[in-house]
């Protein structure tokens, strides 16, 4: 779970885990942020350039050695170090300092990692894995509350501007991709159009790192190391330093027996874009949530089902139509009712045949 992206419950980004602390009575989950800032360091190729015009301009180099190789063994020799000792960025700077040449400095934008705080462990709803990365959804709006953010239950309206880019995080806080645009459809209410994405791993040659082996350890700069490529490879005519690095620096390297340092590229790809609506999603902020899990929003509708095909035309036909009794039946049920009548005329004659018998007598 470290290094987990932790998004409050409005979607807005508290940090990452950094570290957990268990007390007695909790536990607690210490995030961190990252800022960008742009720091000075000292430019070893700028040294190394004004350290080789230094000394060329006092007695020379001897030999037909590289001057990088030269500048190498004066270092060992004043700073009284090994022949086999590595000269680095430290060796250079004391050889500068002993030499008065001030160390010419570059300035960069780095990431830095700056506490952000910590969060209860009861406070988490959720926790998501993807390959996108993992996700930990706390169920209370404490970054929104610190930042002063308006809480509602409707979700606005945004614009493409806005949600282009953002990350989208399923009902089960799984990172699924990112948006896209806002959809307007005719006919259906507006929507959002979401990229589904995966990762994609890739192990390719680290260019930047095979420079950085060979300058200024071999050569003095980039624009020397990619002269000596052209001139070993017989390029003719004219290219840029960008086209070289990128197109013979590899096979150079290759024709030398020069290690090739290698790196994994990771590159996100989108698989498929899926068109929700509006009211699929549960908050937006820095991250948008959706309300379902994206099995759910992912699954085919089924087609409606037409009568026609669920009762056979010939069947409705025989439906509509009366059935008639068959004739034997009805005349057996005529012979009855008469019998029936037959029998209550004997019966009344039966228990009236005293009376008759009596009238007589008188």
């Amino acid at each position: 779970m470290l290094n987990s992206i932790v998004v409050d419950s409005e979607g807005y980004v508290c940090g990452w885990v950094d570290s957990f602390e268990v007390e007695p009575d909790r536990i607690l989950v210490h995030l961190y942020g990252i800022e960008k800032r742009r720091v000075k360091s000292p430019d070893e190729e700028k040294l190394v350039k004004k350290l080789i015009d230094v000394l060329s301009s006092g007695r020379g180099f001897l030999g037909r050695r590289s001057p990088i190789e030269e500048l190498h063994n004066r270092i060992r020799e004043e700073l009284d170090l090994p022949p086999s000792h590595p000269i680095t960025l430290k060796e250079l700077i004391r050889f500068a300092g002993m030499r008065g040449v001030t160390i010419p400095v570059k300035t960069e934008e780095v990431e830095e990692r700056v506490e952000q705080g910590s969060v209860d462990w009861n406070l988490i709803e959720k926790i998501g894995v993807s390959e996108l990365g993992k996700c930990i959804l706390l169920r209370e709006p404490i970054e929104a509350e610190r930042r002063g953010v308006e809480i509602t239950e409707k979700v606005p309206y945004r614009g493409t501007d806005f949600l282009k880019g953002r990350t989208v995080i399923d009902s089960e806080a799984r990172i699924v991709g990112s948006a896209k645009k806002f959809l307007l459809r005719i006919g259906a209410p507006p929507g959002l159009l979401i990229q589904l994405e995966k990762v994609k791993r890739t192990e390719l040659p680290d260019l930047d790192g095979l420079i950085s082996s060979l300058v200024p350890s071999r050569f003095k700069s980039e624009r020397d190391l990619y002269r000596t490529v052209a001139k070993d490879l017989n390029l003719k005519g004219r290219f840029t330093s960008s086209e070289v690095k990128s197109r013979y620096l590899i096979p150079w390297a290759e024709s030398k027996g020069i290690q090739i340092p290698r790196r994994i590229e990771e590159r996100r790809e989108v698989t498929r874009e899926l068109p929700v609506d509006w009211s699929c999603i549960k908050k937006i902020g820095d991250i948008i949530l959706l309300k379902e899990t994206i099995e759910e929003l992912t699954k085919p509708e089924k087609p409606a089902r037409k009568v026609e095909e669920e009762i056979p035309l010939k069947e409705v036909e025989e439906a509509r139509e009366v059935p008639e009794a068959p004739r034997e039946v009805e005349e057996e049920e005529e012979e009855e009712a008469e019998e029936a009548v037959e029998e209550e005329r004997e019966e009344y004659l039966r228990d009236e045949w005293w009376r008759e018998y009596l009238t007589s007598e008188e």
